[in-house]
């Protein structure tokens, strides 16, 4: 059983995520607070396996809420979540040492993936965002073999790094399993990568992953 703490200063979000997590097998909605200063007691006390934290908040905001709970409940995984979808933002929370950023426009399908990821010690972040965030890495080293690919191949790259399956990318993107099975083939042909191990090792060379998101 994953059991999952909010913390937003918006009581309807917050019925919204209790909705979510409360029809999904093996999830428990534990409690919610609408005031960081208040989540960090109630969190300290109930130990979630999983916090869901806004970001923009009065008071002292997810940043400052993010850092103490990282001190204060190291076992509890932190999945930002907020109407924010800028890339520095999510960076920036990614390396203060949050494990995952979500959308909240996303669907309920979407919002139990992450839950699901970041609690089993991947970090989540949505496709977009975890392509702009590849491809500005990229960007910044001359010679990468990563450049080669197309715009849908890193889609199927960023979700590849992700840890997703066939199924999931074909769901996630709208292919067939087939379709993607062919883009997985090209990618790691113009990579020269005979597998996924040799993928996961060019992408640590290449800075595709950063030390908590790479596999083992």
């Amino acid at each position: 059983m994953i059991s999952i703490f909010v913390v937003d200063d918006h009581p309807l979000a917050c019925l919204g995520l209790k909705q979510v997590i409360d029809s999904e097998k093996g999830f428990k909605f534990v409690g919610f607070s609408n005031k960081a200063e208040e989540a960090l007691e109630n969190i300290r006390r109930l130990q979630p396996d999983v916090i869901m934290l806004d970001v923009a908040m009065p008071g002292m905001d997810g940043f400052e809420a993010a850092r103490r709970l990282i001190r204060t409940a190291p076992d509890s995984k932190i999945l930002i979540v907020t109407a924010h979808k800028q890339m520095e933002l999510a960076t920036r929370l990614l390396q203060l040492g949050v494990h995952g950023y979500l959308v909240k426009e996303e669907g309920n399908k979407e919002i139990i993936s992450a839950i699901r990821s970041v609690h089993s010690g991947k970090r989540y972040l949505p496709i977009n965002l975890a392509q702009e965030i590849a491809m500005q890495k990229v960007d910044n080293i001359s010679d990468s073999p990563f450049e080669l690919l197309s715009k849908r191949e890193w889609q199927v790259a960023a979700c590849m790094l992700r840890g997703l399956t066939v199924v999931q990318i074909a769901d996630l993107l709208h292919l067939t399993a087939k379709t993607v099975h062919g883009h997985r083939y090209k990618i790691l042909y113009k990579l020269d990568a005979q597998n996924d191990i040799q993928f996961y090792r060019l992408a640590k060379r290449y800075n595709m992953l950063d030390e908590e998101k790479r596999s083992s």
